[in-house]
């Protein structure tokens, strides 16, 4: 815009020389200059005037937005930072949770067995007490003897058979491997009542 000014009073001093030395047209050439250059730099000046408005207007808009970006970004991390936290936190209560079920799975399969391991010393016991007054002291041994041993074999076999039913349902690899043994005292049990 400067240089069509400069290039406009340029051509109007070019134009005033070429007609003479006359002051009234030197006068209003003169004038006319002035006019155009006036009209020109009021042209210049309401452009930057609006130029500057508009710029500083579009650099608001433009910080503005790239803010509402930056928080937008900040936000989303934050969440996917807090999301990561809330997983890792359900993990690990997860694997307390699955940690603390398994130590109360094996606490109750330990439990099953060891009342199971007792009914079948108990009944171990009474198998053995009665064979030892019949071959000890066969003097004394008597028909109630032989009534208590069915009545204490019949409790102890409602107990164990309740207890191998529990364990079978928490372990049933160790159920197999009492029931084994169960098995054999079953066995004394059915050799002593037969003899």
């Amino acid at each position: 815009m400067r240089k069509l000014l400069i290039l406009v009073s340029l051509l109007t001093s070019l134009t005033c020389l070429g007609q003479g030395d006359s002051t009234k047209s030197d006068v209003l050439s003169q004038k006319l200059i002035k006019a155009q250059t006036d009209y020109y730099l009021n042209q210049t000046k309401e452009k930057s005037e609006i130029a500057s408005i508009l710029s500083s207007l579009l650099g608001t808009l433009l910080g503005a937005g790239l803010a509402l970006l930056g928080v937008r970004w900040s936000t989303n991390r934050q969440w996917e930072l807090e999301k990561d936290k809330w997983n890792q936190t359900q993990a690990l209560e997860r694997e307390k949770w699955e940690k603390a079920l398994e130590h109360e799975s094996i606490n109750e399969v330990r439990i099953a067995a060891a009342t199971l391991a007792k009914i079948l010393a108990a009944q171990n016991q009474a198998i053995m007490w009665l064979t030892w007054i019949g071959l000890h002291e066969p003097k004394v041994f008597s028909t109630n003897d032989i009534a208590n041993y069915n009545a204490d074999m019949k409790k102890l076999f409602r107990e164990e058979v309740v207890a191998e039913a529990y364990l079978a349902a928490l372990q049933p690899g160790l159920y197999i491997e009492m029931g084994l043994l169960a098995k054999q005292v079953s066995s004394i049990d059915y050799q002593v009542t037969v003899a």
